[in-house]
């Protein structure tokens, strides 16, 4: 049980999630006075009004969360004189201040908590289940200590379907009542309503050694039991569909974006409602890919029964995030495993091709035909859909880029780049490599700018008077001095 001293130190602890939150508001208020200062906005009228509003709905918020911390302060009073068996909720979270039972505001009247438990009753027998529950838990603000209200209002919350409710209702009794067979009871049947067989079959066991001739108890297990063979049953038949799955293939054509955002809104509302089935998941693995939400969608693929399902969807993770060599690998063990598989075939034929013809154009950039090795790029950009696979597009840009730097065609290089950060703008290798290419830029400027300024002071001390010049060094005199000016305009840019 907690001391007086941990009841004082939970007051004025600085982790306090509403001492924080008083320390945000403030330096906030702060900060937009001083940003009015610096403006000279104050003898705006409105930017007055809006001050003066947000210093009195800052002081409305601090006087809020003040009176909160007294209720949490004087609650854990409360506990501390009256003992364990009031104590809803463990002391440590209390003391925080994060976690105050609904009914701590009540006005504890045993009269009244009585009346309104019995009113409840009359409205439960005659079916009137929600008003039931509205007096079930009117009585419980009014006397939170009795196990019977919360076990009334989980019956009521089971017949209302609110199961999780019922569940929690049912914990607060055992609390309370450590033998109460019908709170149990109730938690298997809320348990069985979430489709939780395992849980309610725990809870019904345990009701059963209380009582082993309770009929509810009894009934409960079976159910509970056929649930959980059912689900052990449709878990095997998910396993059977993922080990000789017949779903198409994924299209490599590219998703517009709403309709991928649909997709994937859809697939997590499924996933939500059956996070067991294969064909949901890997339907949602499916739109994450379609979102280009690659890393997701590699969590989401591993979670996968094992299958040609699971190292298909991997496999087009892995390409289309330029990992074609992890890819080609995966293929070949499930072309292993399902040597009948024809999605398997079919993409393990497409990453191969562009192994191949990746290879190709390293072959090109090693042997110095710089020329060559941009063209396969290019040609590569050509059959893909950036929307499809972004992070292979972006991957293939940057090889390009490498290449026309070789080049030395540096403003071709920096139009890749700035094309591939569009798909991936967290794409390290290609900002960097950028960086490199401003800065290649920049000393090539630079050396322009120094052989024109050269050439310029030669030519005026070996040629001056302009007049005595012939038409050839007047030429040659512009084109030196728009060379130099194009170079200073570029470094300034």
């Amino acid at each position: 049980m907690p001391g007086w001293q941990d009841v004082r130190a939970a007051e004025s602890t600085p982790t306090d999630r509403g001492h924080l939150s008083s320390l945000w508001r403030q330096s906030k208020l702060v900060e937009f006075e001083r940003r009015l200062a610096t403006l000279d906005c104050s003898k705006d009228g409105q930017a007055a009004a809006l001050l003066q509003t947000l210093q009195s709905e800052t002081a409305a918020a601090n006087d809020l969360q003040a009176t909160q911390q007294r209720q949490v302060l004087l609650y854990s009073v409360c506990l501390y004189l009256l003992g364990p068996q009031d104590q809803i909720c463990s002391s440590n979270v209390v003391l925080q201040g994060t976690c105050i039972p609904w009914w701590a505001d009540g006005e504890y009247n045993d009269t009244e908590a009585d009346r309104a438990n019995d009113m409840g009753v009359q409205a439960f027998k005659t079916k009137r289940y929600e008003h039931a529950f509205q007096l079930y838990t009117e009585a419980i603000r009014l006397c939170p200590r009795k196990a019977a209200y919360h076990c009334n209002r989980a019956a009521a919350a089971l017949k209302l379907h609110q199961f999780a409710v019922a569940i929690e209702d049912a914990r607060n009794v055992l609390k309370r009542d450590s033998s109460s067979i019908k709170a149990y009871t109730r938690a298997g049947s809320a348990h069985l309503g979430l489709g939780q067989p395992e849980a309610a079959a725990a809870m019904f066991k345990q009701a059963l050694q209380l009582d082993a001739t309770y009929s509810a108890a009894q009934r409960g297990l079976v159910t509970a039991l056929r649930a959980e063979g059912r689900a052990v049953a449709a878990a095997l038949q998910e396993q059977s569909a993922a080990l000789s799955s017949d779903r198409a293939g994924l299209t490599r054509e590219a998703v517009e974006a709403e309709q991928a955002t649909e997709l994937l809104l859809t697939a997590e509302g499924m996933l939500s409602a059956q996070p067991e089935s294969h064909a949901v998941s890997c339907s949602h693995v499916e739109a994450l890919i379609a979102c280009r939400r690659y890393p997701d969608a590699a969590i989401a693929a591993n979670k996968l029964h094992a299958g040609q399902d699971k190292l298909c969807l991997q496999a087009q993770v892995l390409w289309r995030q330029a990992d074609l060599d992890a890819a080609a690998r995966l293929l070949s063990e499930a072309r292993e495993q399902f040597p009948d598989s024809s999605k398997c075939l079919e993409l393990q034929r497409w990453v191969e091709s562009l192994q191949q013809e990746v290879h190709q154009a390293s072959i090109a950039f090693e042997d110095g035909l710089l020329d060559h090795a941009a063209s396969k790029y290019t040609q590569l950009l050509a059959s893909l859909q950036p929307g499809a696979c972004s992070g292979l597009y972006a991957w293939l840009l940057l090889k390009k880029a490498a290449t026309l730097c070789q080049k030395r065609d540096y403003n071709a290089a920096l139009q890749s780049l700035n094309m591939a950060l569009e798909w991936e703008p967290e794409n390290a290798e290609c900002l960097q490599l950028r960086a490199e290419v401003w800065r290649s830029q920049v000393t090539a400027c630079l050396g322009f700018h120094h052989f024109a300024a050269a050439r310029l002071s030669h030519d005026r001390m070996h040629c001056w008077p302009v007049f005595s010049i012939g038409r050839d060094w007047a030429c040659r005199y512009i084109v030196l001095l728009a060379t130099l000016r194009r170079a200073s305009w570029t470094i300034n840019g």
